[in-house]
C-alpha cells in the first residue's frame, strides 16, 4: 500500500476581532492514478472546525477524525487537484457558504433538496442516528419505567437543561430544536474549539442535563475522558441512518468542485484507511454491523449512474 503523507499545516492570527483564527494547510500529495491533462486547473478549499471526533486537530488521535480522513482519501485520489484547508468556527462555514465563498465543507448531512447554500456530492458515510447524550442517574429515572428510548418532543417539554454545540444542525429532528428555540429560548449554547466535546464536560460537571448528538461523539469521549455518560435512542428517528455528504458552494466553482469529488468516491468509499477510521468511531463492539449498514445505505442513496 503507497504510503500517505501527512497533511501540513500553517497558522496566521488576523488582527480584527471581527475576524476569526484560521490555519491554512497545504495537502501535499504522493502520484497516485489520476492523469493531470485529464483534470482541469481547479483549487479546493476545504473549511474544517475544530470538533471531535469529526475533525481531530491535537492530541492522542489528531487528524484522525471521520472528515479528517474523508478530507486526506478525496485528497489523495485527486493529487493534481491544488487544495487547502482552512479552519473556523461552524457558524462562520455556514455563513461564507450561504455567501457563496468558495468552500467545500466535508462533514454535512446529506439533504439535497433543503439545498442549505450548498450543492452536495454524493454520500460518503453513514451515521447511527443521533441519540440523547446525559448523566447515568438522569438516564436511569428517563428509563425507570422499563423504556429503552425517549420521545425528544417530550424530553424538551421538561425542565430538563439542554445544551449543544452552536451551529449544529440535526437532520430529521431539526424541526423540533428550531420549535423549541421559538418557544423557550433556553437551551445553553456552546462555541468554540472542541465544542462537541465541552458540551459533554457541562454535562458532566452538572451545568446543562443532556445534549443531542451521535453516539461516535460519546465514543470519543470514552476514550479520551472519564466517561459517565449514558446514551438513550430517539424514538421519532426509528433508527433510521443518517447519510454523511460533503457540501460546496452553491455555484459554479461548488459545482466544480462537486463533479471532480464525486469522480472519486467509488475509490474513496473503499480506501482502507478511510474504513479504518470509520471503525475507529463506529464500532464499539466485535460482531458489530456498522460495515453493513455503511455499504447497505450508500447503495441506498447514491443515485446509479
Amino acid at each position: 500500500m503507497q504510503r500517505q503523507r501527512p497533511i501540513k499545516c500553517f497558522s496566521k492570527t488576523l488582527k480584527k476581532a471581527t475576524y476569526v483564527l484560521f490555519f491554512s494547510a497545504l495537502l501535499v500529495f504522493s502520484p497516485f492514478k489520476a492523469d493531470a491533462d485529464t483534470l482541469p486547473e481547479h483549487e479546493i478549499t476545504w473549511a474544517i472546525n475544530a470538533a471531535p471526533p469529526f475533525h481531530v486537530l491535537n492530541g492522542r488521535y489528531k487528524n484522525q477524525g471521520i472528515c479528517d480522513a474523508l478530507i486526506q482519501s478525496v485528497s489523495n485520489h485527486l493529487p493534481n487537484v491544488k487544495q487547502r484547508v482552512v479552519v473556523m468556527p461552524q457558524q462562520r462555514i455556514s455563513q461564507l457558504m450561504r455567501e457563496q465563498k468558495q468552500l467545500c465543507f466535508p462533514c454535512m448531512i446529506y439533504h439535497p433538496e433543503a439545498n442549505d447554500g450548498a450543492v452536495f456530492s454524493q454520500p460518503t458515510h453513514v451515521y447511527r442516528p443521533h441519540g440523547i447524550i446525559t448523566r447515568r442517574d438522569i438516564a436511569d429515572k428517563l428509563l425507570s419505567d422499563g423504556r429503552t428510548q425517549l420521545s425528544l418532543a417530550e424530553l424538551l417539554a421538561t425542565d430538563l437543561r439542554f445544551g449543544r454545540p452552536q451551529g449544529r444542525k440535526y437532520g430529521r429532528l431539526q424541526g423540533l430544536i428550531d420549535n423549541y428555540d421559538k418557544q423557550r429560548n433556553s437551551a445553553v449554547l456552546r462555541s468554540g474549539e472542541n465544542s462537541t466535546v465541552g458540551i459533554l464536560d457541562m454535562i458532566e460537571a452538572g451545568r446543562i442535563d443532556y445534549t443531542i448528538d451521535y453516539m461516535s461523539v460519546k465514543t470519543y469521549y470514552e476514550k479520551t475522558h472519564d466517561d459517565r455518560l449514558a446514551y438513550i435512542p430517539i424514538s421519532e428517528l426509528a433508527q433510521q441512518p443518517v447519510i454523511g455528504a460533503i457540501g460546496c458552494s452553491d455555484d459554479e466553482w461548488g459545482r466544480k468542485s462537486v463533479a471532480l469529488i464525486n469522480g472519486v468516491l467509488a475509490d474513496v468509499r473503499r480506501d482502507q484507511l478511510f474504513l479504518q477510521t470509520l471503525n475507529l468511531w463506529f464500532v464499539d463492539k466485535p460482531q458489530d454491523s456498522y460495515q453493513r449498514l455503511y455499504q447497505q445505505s450508500l447503495r441506498e442513496y447514491t443515485p446509479e449512474e
